[in-house]
């Protein structure tokens, strides 16, 4: 299953469209693995969707035939030729609400628009050797290979 992620006015002109998939909930977004509550998924739905921009929650919905919560991937997408997308035209399942429309296409372009950085950089020496303990791969900024007391001092 996927979504259109192709803008609806590229999509008429484009030869192709670029598809994001669509995939249980639970396999997206690892922190509901084993979430039953109702509290935990208000959470999860809310304020999680806020923070992590690389999804899109679709709820369950019969007429669609998502018998569970089920969340766009940011992360996987396909190119698919126009042509061959209007041939099976019929597979159509649904589509988002005008609600949910514009919030996905809003969502789709934060996600697209991120600023690439290392999230590590604003870290003192101290603070990142707590980080490498966990990702032992990153490399240090200049900064971060002084003690406080140099960088404070300007040298």
């Amino acid at each position: 299953m996927a979504i259109v992620a192709t803008q609806d006015c590229d999509a008429l002109r484009s030869p192709d469209i670029t598809l994001c998939e669509i995939r249980e909930f639970r396999e997206v977004e690892r922190k509901s693995k084993e979430t039953t509550a109702a509290k935990k998924w208000k959470d999860i739905l809310t304020q999680h969707a806020r923070i992590n921009q690389k999804w899109f929650y679709l709820p369950p919905d019969d007429q669609i035939g998502f018998d569970k919560k089920m969340a766009v991937d940011f992360l996987v997408t396909i190119r698919v030729p126009r042509e061959d997308l209007e041939e099976i035209r019929s597979l159509r399942r649904g589509r988002l609400n005008k609600m949910a429309d514009e919030h996905f296409r809003e969502r789709l372009t934060e996600f697209f628009r991120r600023y690439p950085y290392d999230e590590w950089y604003p870290l003192n020496k101290e603070e990142f050797a707590e980080y490498k303990k966990e990702y032992p791969d990153v490399v240090p900024f200049a900064w971060q290979q002084t003690s406080n007391a140099d960088a404070e001092s300007g040298s």
